[in-house]
């Protein structure tokens, strides 16, 4: 049996690129930052206007994107400075946002383009004139939009946080020792999205609306409902971060029962009645009309996926998290033990 060859170590990448690459999630930290400012601003201040874009809808309901990108901001900022000192936990911060962005960026891309030829077709039919070449105008800078930014930015930050020169080039600041006392990276994703929802339950209580197994809760029991399941949330992200064997039943037990409520209130309908209730459905033009039947037909089906997907994750992540008997067993990293 021949011995193993000895590999080289991966050189480390030039400075050149990390900087960019820390430059560029800064300026996307200053955009999405500025947009929060502005939806902030229109729902504070923008009363009057926003009643009339939003079809006599309540301005609150800028809150939650308002507090989205605020957040986005927030880890674009961290990852950017972090890239820039070339620290452990901005690659693998940067990694998982650039994942969960790829993979809502190729859904977001898949409807939009989608709705497209549903949009132009509704316009024909509203009689307006279409300019010949204003198709495909549309369709080129509406393709190209959303494969740059729903697709080639995060596929591009995946594919440079990912190479062995990136990492090499990022665990020559952070000593080994330090490093190994972190989560590992699907832990940390875990953690993220979790994280994510407790700030979306959080963000949606303005909306005073909650939909639970088929009914449909308002006023102050949604608004607490929605502030419990946040707060359950972020305590399954302290778990996380501790890897507590036990948390992983209780996150499992949550979601499976979100799942359930979900598809629950899809097929009986409980979407269509909440769309009604916040004035999704009024004063909308027809090729809004038509746009808004595609989501309600598609939006069980994205559900029931995703939550599949979500729930095959979080079984593969319980390998990381401790238990009695493996406490002692466990390696530094967090690997399971041979």
């Amino acid at each position: 049996m021949l011995p193993p060859v000895a590999t080289a170590p991966p050189k480390p990448a030039g400075a050149g690129w990390i900087t960019f690459f820390g430059i560029l999630e800064l300026m996307l930290a200053g955009l999405t930052g500025l947009m929060a400012a502005a939806m902030m601003a229109l729902a504070l201040f923008g009363e009057a206007a926003l009643k009339g874009a939003l079809g006599g809808r309540n301005a609150l309901t800028m809150i939650f994107p308002s507090l989205f990108y605020g957040a986005a901001s927030l880890l674009l900022l961290m990852g950017g400075a972090g890239t820039l000192g070339r620290r452990r936990w901005a690659r693998i911060l940067m990694i998982v946002i650039a994942t969960f962005w790829m993979i809502f960026g190729m859904l977001a891309s898949i409807a939009i383009l989608a709705m497209v030829p549903i949009i132009l077709e509704e316009t024909q039919k509203a009689g307006r004139i279409l300019v010949p070449g204003v198709t495909a105008i549309v369709w080129m800078l509406v393709g190209g939009g959303t494969f740059f930014f729903g697709i080639g930015l995060p596929g591009s930050m995946l594919l440079f946080y990912t190479r062995p020169s990136v990492k090499a080039a990022f665990a020559a600041r952070d000593p080994e020792e330090v490093a190994a006392r972190r989560l590992p990276l699907a832990l940390s994703i875990l953690a993220v999205w979790i994280g994510i929802g407790a700030v979306a339950s959080v963000c949606s209580a303005p909306y005073g609306i909650l939909v639970l197994f088929g009914a449909i809760l308002t006023g102050p029991a949604a608004v607490a409902l929605m502030l419990a399941g946040g707060g359950v949330q972020a305590f399954f992200v302290w778990g996380i971060v501790r890897r507590q064997g036990w948390i992983w039943w209780g996150i499992f037990a949550y979601y499976l029962l979100l799942g359930i409520s979900a598809a629950v209130s899809l097929k009986g309908g409980s979407l269509d009645e909440v769309m009604r209730r916040i004035g999704a459905t009024t004063g909308r033009e027809p090729s809004q009309q038509a746009i808004l039947e595609w989501t309600k037909t598609w939006t069980p089906w994205i559900v029931l996926v995703s939550q599949l997907l979500f729930l095959c994750f979080l079984v593969y992540t319980k390998r990381y998290f401790r238990t009695r008997t493996s406490e002692a067993g466990a390696s530094p990293l967090g690997e399971p033990a041979a």
